[in-house]
């Protein structure tokens, strides 16, 4: 798995999001006999703010939005 496949892989589900969310939350009511919506969030985006040294997983990293967040 690498970013290219990631993306590709996004780029066919924004193109059936629409029939999927309305598969999904049709499945969701039957199974949980609610009437309800489902909502995808994109998460491609998201960080976190902190602090934790030495960890592999909250390392600093490339902003996409090109700003210095690093103090």
């Amino acid at each position: 798995m690498n970013k290219d496949r990631l993306y590709k892989s996004a780029l066919k589900l924004n193109g059936i999001k629409d029939k999927l969310e309305q598969h999904l939350s049709i499945k969701t009511n039957e199974l949980f006999d609610i009437q309800d919506k489902i909502i995808i969030y994109d998460l491609t985006n998201t960080y976190f703010e902190g602090e934790k040294r030495n960890s592999k997983l909250a390392n600093f990293g490339r902003s996409k939005e090109k700003e210095e967040t690093r103090n």
